[in-house]
């Protein structure tokens, strides 16, 4: 245990300062619409110390005030026994936990009206336990947001998604029963208002395993300036994601889908989608012609270099995606092809080659500092090259959390850290500074980062 005489939660108040409005992308290799994200820079350092469900130095505890940076000296599962709404200003900094990181389990986290937000290294897993109409983590008309190197499975409507605040009463169609999207909301505002999810980064991430009722992978309704790139999606019957948007997706691995890959919009209005460079993957459950679905002249889509292997024979053999792999809920329904892409974030998405961007993925996808089972499962499925996966009803037909969860006398606990400001001793001494003075962790580097940040991104300076 990092070393907190008398305190179970030690909050750390850096030194005030002030961030050039163009500073520095929330970490190194940030991209996409929400790469601007300073998440809690500058605020408190909040250390989570134990795997309770609530309580002092409880994760709950931790993200229940905005302007913080949340730090873990424990790692392990975290069983949840209600939902988690994450205010503004936040940066959860998963890649601090010891051991084989932080998994939060058996309930829903959301990001609802809220902006500013950086998530990093942490699994997400609701499972049945969670509400029917439930997502994983769900994003509810918030902005400015990046989401890395993410775990999110186990959802029970969409693992994830990005959504626009409902319309006012008369101004269109409710939410569908059970908590699902908005059918065709009429009086939602521009680009860019916050009525609508936007400047959103979900990259290096793992989406997998959607329970029942639905057993999707991600939704998106409405949300503008969306990137998603370099992300797995496994063994979700669709929506891998589900495109009704503005929003690029490059790079991403789809594997063992059932009813619909990559889904377009195929709504009233017009919404742009430019597909790069991804990876398409028949499993066992994959049906025909469902790669690219629901797609309908309103989607206006951006198509280059993406691939697809449809014959699950175990090996990786793609022909090139063509225009006659989109397809709609009836015949004829297609796409509008563009000849250029629409979307274009300040920090631009190095595209690579589909077959680099599948092996990749698969070494970087999801919380994958330290892999747990359940990941090194998944990721092993999509090696098999069509032969193992499935799409799953509950939790408990795959283990459930297992081993994973076994309680907070087994956790793995962190370095000593006798300042709390979220620096070992060690690195502070091996980097000059002091570790008796808490005050260091707020003190801004020549890349515009903090020392803390520094340190949490030298964590993972190698993924």
């Amino acid at each position: 245990m990092r070393n907190f005489p008398g305190y179970l939660l030690a909050i750390v108040a850096c030194s005030p300062m002030a961030f050039a409005a163009e500073g520095p992308v929330a970490f190194p290799g940030a991209v996409g619409f929400g790469a601007q994200a300073t998440g809690g820079r500058g605020g408190e350092v909040v250390h989570v110390t134990n795997l309770e469900d609530a309580g002092p130095g409880s994760f709950r505890e931790a993200v229940s005030k905005g302007n913080r940076i949340v730090v873990f000296d424990v790692g392990g599962v975290i069983t949840l026994k209600s939902p988690i709404a994450f205010p503004s200003n936040l940066t959860i900094e998963g890649q601090s936990a010891p051991g084989d990181g932080i998994t939060v389990y058996n309930n829903s986290c959301s990001i609802t009206g809220q902006s500013n937000i950086i998530i990093r290294y942490m699994r997400f897993r609701a499972g049945m336990a969670s509400a029917r109409g439930a997502k994983t983590l769900g994003i509810n008309y918030s902005h400015n947001i990046i989401l890395d190197h993410l775990t999110i499975s186990w959802g029970r409507w969409d693992n994830t998604g990005m959504t626009a605040k409902a319309p006012p009463k008369g101004a269109g169609k409710a939410p569908a029963a059970g908590g699902g999207e908005a059918e065709e909301p009429k009086a939602l505002m521009a680009k860019g208002a916050d009525d609508r999810s936007h400047d959103i980064t979900m990259q290096d991430c793992l989406v997998s395993e959607g329970l029942d009722p639905q057993r999707f992978g991600a939704l998106l309704d409405e949300a503008v300036d969306v990137t998603v790139c370099r992300t797995l999606w496994a063994d979700n019957d669709s929506r891998n994601p589900k495109a009704k948007g503005m929003i690029q997706v490059i790079n991403d691995v789809v594997y063992n889908w059932q009813v619909g890959g990559l889904v377009g919009g195929h709504s009233a209005a017009d919404w742009h989608q430019d597909i790069l460079g991804n990876v398409f993957i028949a499993g066992p459950d994959t049906k025909e012609h469902s790669a690219l679905t629901l797609y309908t002249q309103t989607d206006h889509v951006y198509s280059s270099g993406n691939v697809i292997d449809l014959d699950k024979d175990g090996t990786f053999n793609p022909r090139a995606v063509a225009e006659e792999d989109f397809r709609g809920n009836k015949a004829g329904d297609a796409p509008t092809f563009v000849k250029e892409a629409y979307n274009h974030p300040k920090a631009a998405v190095d595209v690579l080659p589909a077959a680099e961007a599948l092996e990749y993925v698969l070494e970087h996808a999801g919380a994958s500092l330290h892999r747990d089972a359940i990941d090194a499962r998944i990721v092993a499925q999509v090696r098999s090259m069509g032969k193992e996966g499935a799409v799953i009803k509950d939790e408990k037909e795959v283990g459930g959390i297992g081993a994973l969860g076994a309680g907070a006398t087994e956790m793995a606990k962190g370095p000593l850290d006798s300042d709390g400001d979220g620096m070992p001793d060690a690195w502070e001494t091996a980097n000059g500074l002091d570790p008796h003075n808490a005050a260091d962790a707020g003190k801004v580097t020549a890349a515009g980062y903090t020392e803390l940040e520094a340190y949490e991104n030298s964590l993972v300076a190698r993924r």
